[in-house]
């Protein structure tokens, strides 16, 4: 199935301020050389509709660093924390 380009329309149509690189990206760092253009590509956007990102998925210090080299400032994953309940933010 080719990936729904159209979809990138609604970066202008609704209130967006943070974009959110999907785990499967992060994943790619280490498997796929494609995967440090793409999520440079995410970020360069970002970066020039003045937008935040957060890195999802960063389970090892090699996600991490290679993140931070690249200028995401933002990242969830294992690396710095397992799940946390949603009784304890409540």
């Amino acid at each position: 199935m080719a990936p729904d380009i159209q979809s990138l329309s609604y970066l202008h149509q609704l209130p967006f301020d943070t974009l959110k690189i999907d785990r499967s990206f992060v994943n790619a760092l280490q498997q796929k050389p494609d995967g440090n253009r793409i999520i440079q590509t995410i970020l360069d956007l970002a970066k020039n509709l003045k937008m935040d990102v957060v890195a999802e998925g960063a389970e090892t210090e090699h996600h991490v660093d290679q993140l931070r080299e690249m200028g995401c400032r933002f990242a969830q994953g294992h690396y710095f924390s397992r799940p946390v309940d949603t009784a304890i933010l409540q």
